[in-house]
């Protein structure tokens, strides 16, 4: 990857895992590292890194060298392309396109992650905290999934008694809703991003730092047990879903690597375990008591 112009001071890396992908933070020394344990706490691990995360000192958006190719332009936010040495996304303010504040450079094989910014981001402990934890960690977890297998949800996930129930499901389709109703009855992991990966022949779901509504999170993995799509309803009604149609729906509620045609294939391969291995079911419920009742008796957990 390319060399800093600046060598930042080294420092004990903070260590935190993302669906058992375990990240070294390492936070220049002269940085106050509060922040980043308030912010990641839930997340902290001894376990050994896989992949080293390093801020450094902002650098030209030419920063790569060889041919670059475009992949994917949100047309405000971010951009992505790469070279033959790393995969580059860079941020932007909204509005006009000027230069980025922030762009990380990823090498091929996600063992090795530079993070350029701005001299007054980088002199910001509590801006670079926040910066990480959205949007950064959340585009590396979507690359990271789509390379080693897996997918970041739109979803609420709830681990009951070790069975993972995962509610997926749009913007105002009641995933806080449903995080709120079982609140004092199961672990909530997150109430809007959960990832799911596969692990000892089994699909499992994790928590994530990216909440909505409900700000309870956990960073923990349970085997996943039974996957419902929202839907609103007059009733508390599930409906099985065949596979194609539950890929369909599971998919189009997903945070897919769009701008990858491997990581996309990867993806879609992943989808079709979960929706051949996992029950699926459509369910329409009435917030109440008696939507915990149902999704339990549905699943095959009666109480």
């Amino acid at each position: 990857m390319t060399a800093s112009a600046l060598t930042l001071a080294a420092t004990q890396p903070l260590h935190v895992r993302f669906a058992d992908i375990v990240l070294a933070l390492h936070i220049p020394a002269h940085l106050d590292r509060s922040p980043f344990v308030a912010r990641l706490a839930t997340f902290a691990t001894d376990a050994p890194a896989s992949v080293d995360v390093r801020w450094q000192p902002a650098g030209p958006l030419s920063a790569l060298s060889g041919p670059i190719e475009p992949l994917f332009d949100s047309g405000t936010y971010w951009c992505l392309d790469r070279s033959s040495e790393a995969i580059r996304i860079a941020l932007h303010d909204g509005g006009e396109r000027g230069a980025p504040y922030c762009q990380l450079l990823i090498s091929p094989d996600l063992t090795a992650i530079d993070i350029h910014v701005t001299d007054a981001i980088l002199a910001d402990p509590q801006h670079l905290a926040t910066l990480f934890v959205y949007p950064l960690s959340e585009l590396l977890l979507i690359i990271a999934l789509a390379a080693t297998g897996g997918l970041l949800v739109h979803a609420c996930g709830l681990d009951d008694d070790g069975r993972g129930y995962l509610f997926a499901g749009n913007s105002g389709h009641g995933k806080s809703t449903t995080a709120r109703l079982w609140q004092g009855q199961a672990t909530l992991l997150n109430d809007d991003r959960i990832a799911l990966r596969e692990r000892d022949g089994a699909i499992w779901m994790y928590g994530t730092p990216w909440h909505g509504d409900v700000d309870q999170i956990a960073a923990a993995g349970v085997p996943l047990h039974q996957l419902f799509v929202l839907a609103h309803g007059a009733i508390n009604r599930a409906v099985p879903l065949e596979p194609s149609m539950a890929a369909a729906q599971l998919i189009s509620r997903s945070f897919p690597p769009l701008w990858d045609a491997a990581g996309m294939t990867n993806t879609l391969a992943f989808v079709e375990q979960v929706v051949t291995r996992v029950p699926c079911a459509q369910l329409e419920f009435v917030p109440g008591p008696a939507a915990v009742a149902y999704a339990r008796t549905f699943a095959g957990q009666d109480r």
